[in-house]
């Protein structure tokens, strides 16, 4: 390789891990996750290997936000169904769990389905009492 590709590289790899480290810092930030999956290579493997560590880093990152945004919203319908088992007549309260429910049933990531199933059987049972 050439001096300038090298320092290309080199530079991709700086921008990749400042990119990595500035969402890690804060994960929640849409704009910095966009300019983190904007900078990944498209296909995995076809880039080069000077890359790949801090790719994997960057995909670990993303994965990990990823589940705690799951776990998140776990935690968060669960939190609405009890509240709203607690006061079955709370109009607020079953507006706020009908609206956190997923529209079609099954169209839901796997994590969910147990709080989903909890919350449609205590709205349910409030419609038939």
């Amino acid at each position: 390789l050439g001096r300038a590709e090298q320092q290309r590289r080199e530079a991709r790899v700086t921008q990749l891990e400042r990119l990595v480290a500035a969402y890690e810092a804060d994960p929640t930030d849409a704009q910095k996750e966009a300019a983190l999956r904007g900078a990944l290579p498209e296909v995995h493997g076809s880039f080069p290997a000077e890359l790949r560590p801090v790719v994997r880093l960057a995909r670990e990152a993303l994965g990990r936000a990823e589940q705690q945004r799951r776990e998140a919203r776990v935690t968060q319908l669960e939190r609405l169904v009890a509240a709203y088992e607690a006061d079955p007549t709370d109009a607020q309260k079953e507006a706020a769990l009908r609206g956190a429910l997923p529209e079609v049933h099954g169209s839901f990531p796997a994590e969910l389905r147990p709080v989903v199933r909890l919350a449609r059987e205590a709205l349910g049972r409030a419609e038939q009492q």
